[in-house]
């Protein structure tokens, strides 16, 4: 993601915490790109990013204010009322069990804390990459939960949903850049092009408008 996009988001998503100086969790941080992100331009007090492969947070980029922990979201080693601010970045469908995931997200944050979840949903899968691999659109249809599905379980553990936000950001300045970015990768393939369509479930509310970007990674924001 550009430096750029990568800093939009994660204003927006910083922008979500009660707690001016928040204490952060990142669940599902992978090699850290948020969990980063937020220690350097939003003024986060500690980040603790965890993740469930071990070869994931190998790769893992390292900062002062950031400590990484393998461990799964249902079963969070850490302490009631830690956090002020729980992100899930494009992670919630690799979750097996969203309930019990959201029960330990009310179970750390503190009074008042909020839980952002940036994702893809069923209903919303309108890239436009779909245009170029329409048998993209059925795969992902597949494996991302709806909206409905995510509201649903996380209010069942005890999260109360307060609004929806749509954002976008550009991943790539054009079409032929993001080709080139995607032939550029050892292994490149369908995969690649899964994160362009995104769904941002948060806390806090926004007036900002979004830009209206060549490519984008849309998103629509429901409030806990």
């Amino acid at each position: 993601m550009p430096e750029e996009s990568l800093r939009a988001w994660t204003e927006l998503i910083a922008a979500c915490s009660p707690a001016r100086s928040p204490d952060v969790l990142d669940v599902g941080a992978g090699t850290g790109m948020f969990a980063v992100a937020l220690a350097r331009w939003s003024l986060a007090r500690a980040v603790v990013a965890i993740d469930a492969s071990p070869a994931m947070l190998a790769h893992a980029d390292h900062h002062e204010n950031v400590r990484y922990l393998t461990a799964d979201a249902a079963a969070l080693p850490l302490a009631d009322a830690r956090f002020d601010l729980a992100v899930l970045s494009r992670v919630i469908h690799h979750l097996p069990d969203r309930r019990q995931a959201g029960a330990e997200l009310k179970r750390v944050l503190r009074p008042g804390g909020a839980a952002v979840v940036r994702t893809t949903v069923r209903e919303r899968l309108d890239s436009i990459v779909y245009e170029y691999w329409p048998e993209l659109r059925a795969l992902d249809a597949g494996r991302f939960p709806s909206e409905s599905e995510v509201i649903t379980d996380f209010t069942a553990a005890g999260l109360h949903v307060t609004g929806v936000l749509s954002f976008a950001e550009p991943l790539q300045p054009s079409l032929r850049a993001w080709r080139v970015e995607v032939q550029r990768r050892t292994s490149p393939s369908l995969a690649s092009s899964r994160t362009h369509n995104s769904v941002l479930v948060w806390s806090g509310s926004m007036s900002q408008s979004p830009p209206e970007p060549a490519l984008t990674r849309s998103a629509s924001a429901t409030t806990y």
